[in-house]
């Protein structure tokens, strides 16, 4: 890489902060609130401004723009549009200069260590927004614009080889659900098929996580990253130290759900996995006790009624994500559920011997994905070292 200057952001990009009253727009122009963007930089379930209700004003935005989501920056919600339209208030639209690339610059503020940079200079306790004039003085390598291209071709290239072995786990997905509608019946047939009992009636325990913050030495902790395509990844796995007694109330065991319940994207929130420690010893943790973090919900299920996998491919199916969505709230762009909002769905219960043939049945998919996911964290391991190796002048 060629010799760069440091420059601050300010100096070669600018915000476009000019708020738009809501009457002033048009019903159909595309809205993005916090929620529409996610961590790493994807943008889904975008709509119109009359779709969304907006009531408040907002700012402007087009394909020029990076934009950056400034409440609770350590979601890393930095996206590049690739329409125009008009953003929430709680993300600033950045345009860079004449002399700064686009996709650079997006690149550069998702580096891990710009990420927590951001988050250090945050400010309010609960609801921790970075705040503009924050943004604009961080220092930013400028190398010549062409440089600035060429690191962002070689970025772009492993980030589409990444998102290429994520979407092995996407199908997978999909293929499971369509074992499950063979096996059980369309969304439509199976209310009427099979009993159907509240979950908290299948469940023998609730328990949140630990709030105990990470640190040097303790147990590995899974938090909302871990939870990922209805398995759990250990990729970035934290250790949390907490008493005996607290280990005996989060210690997981096979079969226990968890459930992501927050998250700045409602069709995130909700969202299980199965713990397995046999799967955990595949991917490097042997033997070790593990328990879990506040955002994660275990729900413990009576083996005797469902088969945890089942509850799983259920509660991620269409019906599913449906009650999920109908019973989470929202407050400052994000979304929750809580226990008795969990408890409260619905779940059809078939004969327990068939939930166990459908798990017998989805075994293989599962470890074809396994294998892919380990792939997908050397990509991502990867991807890592080049975007550290970017912005200190040695790719």
């Amino acid at each position: 890489m060629t010799a760069a200057t440091t420059v601050q952001l300010g100096e070669v990009a600018s915000l476009s902060r000019d708020v738009v009253p809501p009457e002033s727009v048009n019903q159909d122009t595309l809205y993005v609130g916090l929620e529409n963007i996610e961590s790493g930089g994807g943008i889904a379930g975008v709509g119109t401004v009359g779709a969304s209700g907006v009531t408040s004003g907002k700012f402007v935005f087009d394909e020029r723009h990076v934009l950056y989501g400034k409440l609770r920056p350590y979601l890393a919600k930095i996206a590049l549009p690739n329409f125009c339209g008009v953003c929430s208030t709680d993300i600033l639209p950045v345009l860079p200069g004449a002399n700064l690339d686009r996709r650079y610059l997006a690149y550069f503020l998702r580096v891990p260590a710009n990420v927590d940079l951001a988050t250090s200079r945050s400010s309010g306790a609960n609801l921790p927004r970075l705040s503009p004039k924050e943004l604009m003085n961080f220092s930013i390598p400028l190398p010549p614009l062409e440089e600035q291209r060429r690191i962002a071709d070689v970025l772009d290239r492993v980030d589409a080889l990444r998102a290429k072995r994520a979407s092995v786990g996407h199908n997978s997905r999909l293929l499971l659900q369509s074992v499950f509608v063979q096996m059980f019946g369309s969304p439509s047939e199976i209310p009427d098929r099979w009993p159907l009992r509240p979950f908290d009636h299948l469940v023998s325990e609730f328990r949140y996580g630990t709030s105990i913050k990470s640190g040097e030495i303790g147990y590995p902790t899974l938090r909302i990253p871990n939870i990922v395509a209805g398995s759990v990844d250990v990729d970035d796995l934290k250790l949390v130290d907490v008493s005996l007694a607290e280990l005996g109330r989060l210690r997981l065991v096979d079969g226990d759900l968890l459930f992501v319940r927050t998250n700045g994207n409602p069709d995130y929130v909700g969202r299980c996995a199965v713990f397995d420690s046999a799967d955990m010893s595949r991917q490097g943790v042997f033997g070790a006790d593990v328990i879990y973090a506040s955002y994660l919900i275990r729900a413990r299920v009576n083996s005797d009624l469902v088969h945890p996998v089942y509850v799983r491919e259920y509660l991620n199916g269409p019906i599913g994500r449906s009650s999920m969505r109908e019973r989470s709230k929202t407050s400052a762009g994000q979304y929750n559920v809580n226990t008795a909002g969990l408890g409260s769905i619905p779940i059809p219960v078939p004969p327990l011997d068939r939930q166990q043939r459908f798990v017998e049945s989805v075994t293989g998919v599962e470890r074809t994905w396994g294998v892919q996911r380990r792939a997908l964290g050397e990509l991502d391991a990867l991807f890592a070292s080049l975007q550290h190796r970017a912005f200190r002048g040695e790719l």
